[in-house]
């Protein structure tokens, strides 16, 4: 409501909670781009990440999310892989704050909030309250002797775990134990026998050293893990594996908070600001233990000043004293991302703080400031620390700018920590040659001795790059930096790092950009028994060419990549999921009622899609030299050839799209050898992944309403290191199509393909095989109106393995037809129905008869489908669809579904 100068504003939600909040704190890995990989919380490791909830930092700066950016994130697999923009190192400090996937617990959230503004005066109140239903767990089951352990647990998260063997039954979808005894202990023992794998179990890392079991396999299902026998030394048992069958319970949290304030307005620019909270965090809602922790308190007053003095010159000044009790827990993080490194408290217990800033700024237009800043932050008698900060910014004459602090702390340790960022550039005509320094001197005294917690890095460049107002860039730049550790009570030289590199960025002709970035990274080691890193040399290159001849009548686009990081080696395992959802089938080729690895395929038909492979990391990470090369080459011959005549008018009638790509892993360190993307390919013990992809297709009438023809080339391959082995796929395939519109209502479509595929793996047996297929296919349509279409279909198919990897031959012959029906406004009824005869003189039980006979079965076949689709109201779409194939020596097989689908 609006009364004179007053106004009220409200607002409250209520939701369902999907995410919970994560950071990750991650040291750089020299030379490794990533992915580097996010956990939970709660130490969970494997979690989804909420699309578009991440903030990543590097050294404290926030980055952008792209391609052309900083980093790309992976969702799914919750990893990041920063781009050639940010070359990694050791000594970056990356920090990762997300929401991911939580569904442990059916989770509410309230929220609310209230402001009212009167004249100079407002008053605002915020309320948030988030909990989890401690009687809906979601992802894991709790028995009552579970949620016991839990009320007994408290704040103790080491006790609230629990023993996970069950007695469930043989369960043929399920990886299984039995029980036996040896050496005296009750052990579990991996086991496909029904009578006797009658024991589930969920194993959790431990630590080394903490379990009984090690992985020593891994079935369709996922892990398979073994007992080892524990030793005795000196009447101590020594544990020698990392996994126990024990599940680690996770509680039902509550977090609460109320906050409110005021803020007065006075004249000449001064604001004051005053705001207090009340929190309410508990870590276990099953348990009363441990409450007394649960509550804390939180007081902020903020007075801001931003005066003009004159008509050139502003002062501003930031003024802040914050009090936070022992026990406040914020619900997002409110200071500075690297706040606890800032002031030297990243191992400060939990405490009573005090924190207080006053800031200055003096500004005279855009050509100088100066700002000065002190800070104190104290907490309890645990800690004491005055900071003192200044900054200077020139832009007149020359370019200056300067921020700089000093921090004298005191704990159980006395520190001393300057830190500065400098630059100083001079711009004449087009160029502009610059230098840029960073420094860190953070020393840590015991009494009058250097602890081992003191360094100290020298980070500078020269560079020489064109003026800002430019549109085509280039730079070059010269970079070293020299750490140092503590030795003998001295800080010597540990390493050394030289980084030269460049970029160029020609953007202002729009028919023509070209984009560069290089960095070459040497680092030196000074003295092996301070740093863990061996020397290592790293390059990153990347490179993107855009091209635009004859009017749009060829454009490219090319881009190269090369650098390197740290890959998990991967493990495949199969869930099953309810028939249609998933994209897998099984077929027991053995007969032995075992899922085995090399009996799931891709599924031809929904009924048999029932399962689902998922990916699970593995703990074995490879050092990788990473290459990509892809050009997109589109050639329009009408706009090249577009003046008149008989021969340019027949030539412009085709077109011709070209697209390549070649992605390349390897633990090559050679240099010429990885910035060459399409070097030999390596050995198998050096080769991680090869991916190459070409599609060449050329068009003849391509939009001609008479005729068209087509020629298409595709040849793709892969291969990728599995931790079982390796996994290559191939196919090559030459098609020709042509279409032919008779008239109006009736047009004819034919085209011929011959196709090679290949499918090689050594980590199983009976999936070795080579094809060569050939394909032939015509359709007549008949289209009288919009409303109705029917087709004939008609088709050969001869398939042939290589003799040597199994003699099989197929031959397949199909006729069918098809039609549709819409009615305007109410919906959209869709038929097939197909005949296949197939001759084939193969063993018809293994992966090559499943891919010759495309999931169908020597003799007479029959296929149909029908669907309807039907859209209600705008926003309510349902559709229908029903399945059915019936073969000579299998019984009819139906599948049918229907699905509702809401538009908001």
């Amino acid at each position: 409501s609006n009364l004179d100068s007053s106004a009220i504003e409200a607002r409250t939600s209520i939701a369902v909670s999907k995410g919970k909040f994560g950071r990750n704190v991650i040291q750089g890995i020299e030379n490794n781009q990533g992915p580097y990989r996010l956990i939970g919380a709660d130490g969970e490791q494997f979690i989804i990440v909420l699309s578009g909830t991440e903030f990543v930092y590097i050294d404290g700066e926030l980055l952008l999310r792209g391609q052309d950016n900083d980093y790309v994130i992976d969702y799914n697999t919750s990893e990041i892989t920063f781009t050639a923009n940010r070359l990694i190192t050791k000594d970056k400090r990356i920090t990762v704050e997300f929401q991911y996937s939580d569904k442990n617990y059916a989770r509410s959230i309230i929220e609310a909030n209230t402001k009212m503004q009167l004249n100079d005066w407002e008053v605002f109140v915020n309320v948030y309250s988030e909990q989890d239903s401690k009687n809906q767990p979601l992802q894991q089951t709790l028995e009552d002797s579970d949620k016991e352990l839990l009320f007994n647990a408290g704040d103790d998260f080491s006790m609230a775990i629990a023993p996970s063997i069950r007695n469930d039954g043989f369960d043929e979808n399920s990886n299984r134990y039995e029980q036996i005894d040896s050496l005296g202990y009750q052990v579990l023992l991996f086991s496909s026998n029904p009578s006797t794998a009658i024991y589930s179990a969920i194993f959790s890392d431990v630590g080394v050293g903490n379990g009984d079991y090690v992985q020593s396999d891994f079935s369709s299902f996922g892990k398979v893990y073994q007992w080892v026998a524990p030793d005795t030394v000196s009447g101590s048992i020594v544990h020698n594996g990392r996994f126990n069958p024990v599940k680690l319970l996770v509680t039902p949290k509550k977090r609460q908070m109320i906050s409110g304030g005021v803020q007065k307005h006075f004249g000449k620019g001064i604001v004051t600001t005053l705001e207090l909270a009340y929190s309410n965090n508990d870590v276990n809602t099953f348990s009363t233990l441990d409450a007394s922790d649960n509550e804390g308190y939180a007081g902020n007053l903020k007075i801001d000043i931003n005066r003009k003095l004159n008509k050139n010159w502003t002062l501003k000044s930031n003024n802040k004293l914050e009090i936070t009790s022992q026990h406040f827990t914020y619900v997002e993080r409110y200071r500075e991302v690297e706040f606890t490194r800032n002031w030297n408290v990243s191992n400060l217990p939990i405490g009573n703080q005090i924190l207080g800033d006053i800031g200055f700024k003096l500004s005279r237009n855009k050509e100088f400031s100066v700002s000065y800043g002190l800070s104190s932050f104290n907490q309890d008698l645990d800690f004491s620390g005055i900071k003192n900060s200044l900054g200077i910014t020139l832009n007149k004459f020359v370019d200056v700018d300067y921020k700089g602090s000093y921090l004298n702390s005191s704990s159980d340790l006395i520190s001393n920590f300057y830190r500065h960022k400098g630059s100083i550039s001079k711009s004449k005509g087009m160029f502009k040659v610059g230098y840029e320094d960073e420094l860190e001197q953070n020393v840590f005294r015991l009494g009058d001795s250097l602890t081992n917690s003191s360094y100290q890095f020298y980070d500078y460049q020269f560079y020489v790059s064109n003026s800002d107002s430019t549109i085509n860039k280039f730079k070059l730049f010269y970079r070293e930096r020299e750490d140092k550790r503590t030795n003998a009570g001295n800080l010597v030289q540990a390493t050394r790092a030289i980084n030269p590199g460049g970029s160029l960025q020609l953007l202002k002709n729009p028919k023509q950009q070209f984009i560069l970035r290089s960095n070459y990274r040497i680092l030196y080691i000074s003295d092996s028994s301070l740093v863990s890193n061996k020397p290592e040399n790293g390059i990153l290159n990347r490179v993107e060419y855009r091209s635009n001849f004859f009017k749009g009548g060829i454009t490219s686009t090319m881009f190269y990549e090369v650098g390197s990081g740290l890959e998990l080696r991967k493990e495949f395992a199969y869930i099953e999921v309810p028939a249609g959802q998933g994209v897998y089938a099984w077929i027991d080729y053995n007969g032995d009622n075992v899922k085995d690895l090399n009996e799931f395929e891709i599924a031809q038909y929904p009924d048999q899609a029932q399962y689902l492979r998922i990916s699970i990391p593995s703990n074995n990470y490879v050092k990788v030299f990473s290459n990509e090369f892809s050009e997109v080459l589109n050639v329009n011959f009408k706009n090249i050839f577009s003046s008149p005549g008989k021969l340019n008018k027949f030539i412009g009638r085709f077109n011709s799209q070209t697209s390549y790509k070649i992605q390349r892993k390897t633990t090559i360190s050679d240099l010429l050898t990885n910035l060459n993307p399409f070097a030999e390919t390596p050995d198998d013990e050096d080769l991680l992944s090869i991916q190459n992809s070409l599609r060449q297709s050329t068009f003849f009438n391509r939009t001609n309403s008479k005729f068209g023809l087509e020629h298409t080339y595709i040849n793709l391959s892969s291969k990728n290191l599995l931790v079982s082995g390796f996994d290559l796929r191939e196919r090559k395939s030459n098609e020709v199509k042509l279409r032919v519109n008779v008239s109006r209502q009736l047009t004819l479509q034919i085209s011929s393909e011959l196709e090679n595929k290949r499918s090689k793996a050594d980590y199983i047996q009976g999936r070795d095989y080579f094809l060569t297929n050939y394909k032939s296919e015509g359709k007549i349509t008949y289209q009288p109106n919009t409303a109705f279409r029917v087709a004939l279909i008609g088709g050969y198919k001869d398939k042939s393995n290589d003799p040597q990897l199994g003699v099989a031959e197929a031959y397949i012959s199909e006729v069918g037809m098809e039609g549709k029906w819409n009615q305007l406004k109410k919906g959209t009824l869709l038929g097939t129905m197909k005949y296949a005869k197939i001759v084939y003189n193969g063993t018809t039980n293994t992966s090559l008869a499943y891919e010759m006979l495309e999931s169908l079965q020597p003799g007479d076949n029959i296929i149909w489908t029908v669907g309807y689709q039907r859209t209600f109201a705008n926003n309510l779409q349902l559709t229908i669809n029903y399945n059915g194939r019936k073969s000579d020596t299998v019984a009819a097989v139906h599948t049918g579904g229907l699905q509702l689908r809401a538009f908001f």
